[in-house]
């Protein structure tokens, strides 16, 4: 079987998927096509429904990732609680939808557990798809005193992020000036908007702001490889790590549940990622 495979979102050019499940295709000697898809807000509604026809599965990323959850006939628990499908599957000609940003963030934060594991305040910039994902995994793993979430909005952003943490957490609710203001006081941050990518250059806060050093700071951007966020907390002595290992977890569980087969994560890790760090 040659599986016809892709990714749906806007601005997606630089997106490394196609190179990753091209290695994956090799690696497990499996049939397959990796294909980007592109498109605007107001023609994803329509292509996701022909996808239940055209395609056997595609990853979703911002800002679709809220429609095909609406979509989907069926979601999993964890796409459910996040209330975002990153992952979708053709079954029978229904929608079934995952999200595999949890398992993939989750990898990522366990990469750097030592730094995870002492963070008391966390900080997740965003309250998308994305946002909720990491909000999640930090809850799976770590064991902070406080996870505060930054939104422009944040009132409007309650109902969307009220039931993604178990208890006894309740995140605090940030504006972005409140988020600048406080981000020295976080031992973990996450930065989980568009904000800073090739597509939305800049900050995702107003600068100038200033990060707490030795504090471990996340950007799930990748290109640019080091945003202006990471930059900048670099110079205050912060650690840093872009997207590139969350992108290749979730693409591992992406295609363990497209093929039935393990994508081989550890020696993507090894082999593709210094490849993907240099490119």
């Amino acid at each position: 079987m040659a599986y016809r495979l892709g990714l749906i979102g806007e601005h997606i050019s630089s997106s490394l998927s196609p190179v990753l499940f091209s290695w994956a295709f090799q690696q497990t000697g499996t049939s397959g096509s990796y294909t980007l898809f592109d498109f605007p807000r107001r023609l994803t509604r329509s292509f996701l429904l022909r996808a239940k026809v055209d395609w056997d599965g595609l990853n979703v990323t911002a800002p679709h990732k809220d429609l095909a959850f609406l979509l989907c006939e069926e979601v999993s628990g964890t796409a459910s609680t996040v209330r975002a499908v990153n992952t979708l599957i053709r079954t029978q000609g229904k929608l079934i939808g995952y999200n595999t940003d949890v398992a993939g963030f989750r990898y990522a934060l366990e990469q750097r557990l030592e730094s995870v594991s002492r963070a008391d305040r966390v900080l997740i910039l965003g309250t998308g798809g994305a946002a909720r994902a990491c909000l999640l995994a930090v809850s799976q793993v770590a064991a902070p005193l406080e996870i505060a979430l930054a939104s422009r909005r944040p009132a409007d952003a309650l109902d969307r992020v009220a039931d993604v943490l178990p208890a006894p957490y309740s995140p605090t609710l940030l504006t972005l000036t409140k988020a600048r203001q406080r981000l020295p006081e976080f031992d973990l941050v996450v930065q989980a908007t568009p904000i800073g990518g090739v597509a939305h250059a800049g900050y995702p806060l107003e600068p100038p702001f200033a990060f707490k050093p030795g504090a471990l700071v996340y950007d799930l951007i990748y290109s640019p490889r080091k945003s202006l966020f990471l930059e900048t907390a670099s110079s205050f002595g912060a650690q840093t790590e872009n997207g590139l290992v969350m992108l290749l977890a979730q693409a591992a569980e992406s295609f363990q549940l497209w093929t039935g087969q393990a994508f081989p994560l550890e020696l993507a890790v090894r082999e593709l990622l210094p490849e993907l760090r240099k490119s």
